[in-house]
């Protein structure tokens, strides 16, 4: 790396002589490492991230660009995409608007005006800065769905779920949980709730103490449930919260078998006495 003279000098058959001066300038150094800084500092956002690149320097050739790369995984870098592009200011800015993964990671470095960049590979001057953009809700869902005939009783977990970056709280209470039964309201249900940090286990009760409900004949809530959850109640890492989460729970009847006497008669001859229920 340096700045070199080269003199060169000709002469002809008659002895006349030319000389001429060039100046080769080499530079195997790689520029300064950037400075590179996220609105989101790496974390979880469901915002869009801005990236700023400054800082690097080259003492020799002089500063060329930016060259970032949008890498997921082991280094595989994301195809079809615009962000490999080279940026030409000093500071410069990238804008990230798409969701992304967990593992996702943008490498920026810098380049001189010989081509330097990366140096040797052991030695990457390069810097590394996560991206992580989760813009989804997360949602409540249903599993292990429980009818207990013998009790009158119904259990179902009530898991949280989230896509990308996963669920980081929840403030789930039996207020924030409504039950419906053939899509009316069963507010004398009983709810009892237990867990934490979007795992819980709903366990329902008291199906049989409703007063007759209208059309039919039987005092108790029987038939297809749902069940309700507020919004505001999940929070993913990202700080999106779920909205009002309609859970589908299936059919339910404790209804014990009713025993009916319908009428009797007595068969003399026969000397038998006959019911029927």
């Amino acid at each position: 790396t340096g700045r070199y003279k080269i003199i060169v000098t000709t002469k002809d058959c008659a002895e006349n002589i030319s000389t001429r001066e060039y100046w080769v300038y080499i530079d195997k150094t790689t520029p300064t490492r950037p400075q590179v800084t996220s609105s989101s500092n790496g974390q979880w956002t469901n915002q869009n991230i801005t990236v700023t690149m400054a800082g690097s320097s080259d003492a020799h050739s002089g500063f060329h660009y930016y060259h970032s790369e949008l890498n997921t995984g082991n280094n595989i870098h994301i195809q079809g995409s615009s962000l490999s592009e080279p940026v030409g200011e000093n500071p410069a800015t990238r804008t990230f608007t798409e969701e992304t993964t967990e593992d996702t990671y943008l490498q920026v470095w810098a380049l001189d005006k010989a081509r330097n960049d990366r140096g040797a590979e052991s030695d990457i001057n390069g810097v590394k800065l996560w991206i992580r953009i989760d813009k989804t809700k997360p949602v409540w869902i249903a599993q292990n769905v429980n009818r207990d005939l013998t009790n009158s009783k119904l259990t179902v977990d009530l898991v949280g779920t989230d896509a990308l970056s996963g669920i980081a709280s929840s403030s789930l209470t039996t207020d924030k949980i409504t039950v419906y039964v053939d899509g009316e309201k069963a507010d004398s249900i009983i709810k009892e709730l237990d867990g934490e940090n979007g795992n819980y286990t709903l366990t329902l009760s008291n199906f049989e103490e409703k007063i007759r409900q209208s059309g039919k004949k039987y005092k108790e809530w029987s038939g297809t449930i749902q069940i309700k959850v507020a919004g505001g109640t999940l929070t993913d890492k990202a700080t999106n919260t779920n909205e009002v989460n309609t859970l589908d729970i299936g059919f339910m009847d404790v209804l014990k078998p009713d025993i009916q006497y319908i009428s009797q008669d007595i068969d003399e001859i026969n000397d038998t006495y006959i019911m029927t229920f």
